[in-house]
């Protein structure tokens, strides 16, 4: 390891935030494919920025891999098809966040015929840094977690003019350590964790090819501790240049502001800051997997890992085509989900609760947890007993009993000024709530009415 990577990798205890527990089961089940269903939709936003536009009509043949929407906004991500197939409307439909949005229905043809042959460049490695970003952002690549087009983090050390044309944001912070994330954000999903532990070889080679393309000298391989130092896969990669690290995983520390001052010792500034504020630039396996994939072969992000865990069914980690409704998913893991009280669309933290299951599989469906009635957890409108729980355990070290206050009666701009926008909504608040107030959707109203109110002057 260069010395330089040695030195700047002073890892400090992340003491906030909650121990959810070991790893469940699911971390052990290997990935396996989920095949097509017959119906998929396929949602034009599955990012943060706009959303595409539609490049296909109602009658079209498409094919795997055929672009089915684009945008010209520098966080949108183009969207390809997952399936060859007919399509059978273009009109507006329901995400997981409960939004409208334009949507692809593809009738599966079965044929799985690409668009074009995915064949191995063995001379990717020797691709110019402009041609490399280009074949990263045509293959809409997404940050799971946050809808982030992987594209638009990546920073080449000249700041050639053809990067800032290709991607629209300038960039004018070096990189110096790039974080190779393994964590997963909650104990009950583990797409990252399978990725590494059955992709090693690929993860080192696109650890390298990220490093090429943001001009990256140094690198971290970050495992739960629960893997350890000493497994063999983590001592390989060691060999090829990554220093590992492992790190209790107490959520939400593989976020990746979090995760950066764990490792780094150097705060984020927040809100509004990222790791690239601080010489960091942290990738999950999955991000990392997919640019290789990306460059290497041409290949689209076409489907997602997702895990699946609920009462009565045998978790898994599957490969799912993107699109796929969760109903299909949920179908193929159990048969029958009758009994299912509740279906949450990611994290059982951070996740999204649905009322239907049309919805769709997208580039940021984690997991889909099902929840039997025991399960269920109520909310109370009771009045704060100040207690200080919430305060103890807030990674951002701020204050949501105040910030809540402030929230519930009206009185936004206070909240504001004590700090409402530097939450990060993690949960961990009403998770250790013992009056059981629904702390985050004070944040979530409050954080909404102040950028109106700021928006109507």
């Amino acid at each position: 390891m260069p010395e330089s990577s040695a030195q700047m990798i002073k890892p400090k205890k992340f003491r906030r935030g909650l121990d959810l527990g070991p790893p469940h089961p699911v971390a052990a089940q290997p990935i396996k494919d989920m095949p097509a269903p017959e119906l998929l939709h396929v949602a034009l936003k599955q990012h943060q920025g706009r959303w595409c536009q539609p490049r296909v009509s109602v009658g079209d043949r498409v094919l795997i891999g055929q672009v089915l929407g684009e945008s010209t906004d520098p966080l949108s991500a183009p969207v390809h098809a997952p399936v060859s197939g007919e399509v059978k409307a273009v009109d507006n439909r329901l995400d997981s966040f409960g939004q409208m949005v334009p949507t692809v229905t593809i009738a599966n043809d079965g044929a799985e015929e690409w668009v074009r042959p995915l064949e191995d460049d063995p001379d990717f490695e020797k691709k110019k840094v402009s041609a490399t970003i280009r074949a990263v952002r045509e293959a809409g690549i997404v940050q799971a977690r946050t809808g982030r087009p992987v594209h638009s983090l990546l920073a080449p050390p000249e700041r050639p003019r053809s990067y800032i044309f290709l991607v629209g944001i300038p960039v004018h912070k070096p990189i110096k350590l790039l974080i190779a994330n393994t964590l997963d954000s909650e104990p009950t999903m583990a797409a990252n964790r399978r990725l590494f532990l059955e992709n090693a070889a690929d993860l080192a080679l696109g650890v390298k090819l990220v490093q090429k393309i943001a001009g990256v000298k140094s690198a971290a391989l970050v495992v739960s501790d629960d893997i350890g130092l000493d497994s063999p896969i983590v001592r390989q990669l060691s060999g090829e240049g990554l220093a590992p690290l492992a790190v209790r995983n107490r959520f939400p520390v593989a976020w990746d502001e979090l995760l950066t001052t764990t490792v780094t010792s150097r705060e984020v500034p927040w809100p509004g800051g990222e790791s690239r504020d601080v010489g960091a630039l942290v990738l999950g396996a999955d991000l990392i997997l997919g640019i290789l994939d990306a460059v290497r072969s041409g290949r689209p992000q076409i489907d997602r890992v997702v895990s699946v865990v609920g009462p009565e069914m045998s978790p898994r980690n599957l490969r799912v085509r993107l699109g796929t409704p969760i109903k299909d998913v949920l179908a193929f893991v159990a048969g029958s989900f009758d009994r299912a009280a509740k279906i949450v669309v990611g994290g059982l933290m951070d996740g999204a609760a649905q009322f239907n299951d049309q919805v769709p599989v997208t580039k940021m469906t984690r997991a889909l947890h099902v929840l039997g009635r025991r399960d269920l957890v109520s909310f109370s409108e009771h009045l704060c007993i100040k207690c200080g729980r919430c305060v103890a355990v807030c990674p951002m070290r701020i204050l949501p009993n105040v910030i809540t206050n402030f929230c519930e009666f009206g009185r936004f701009e206070e909240a504001a000024e004590a700090e409402l926008f530097n939450c990060i909504e993690c949960g961990c608040c009403a998770y250790v709530c013992p009056a059981r107030r629904p702390l985050v959707h004070y944040v979530k109203h409050g954080k909404a009415e102040v950028t109106a109110m700021r928006a109507a002057q």
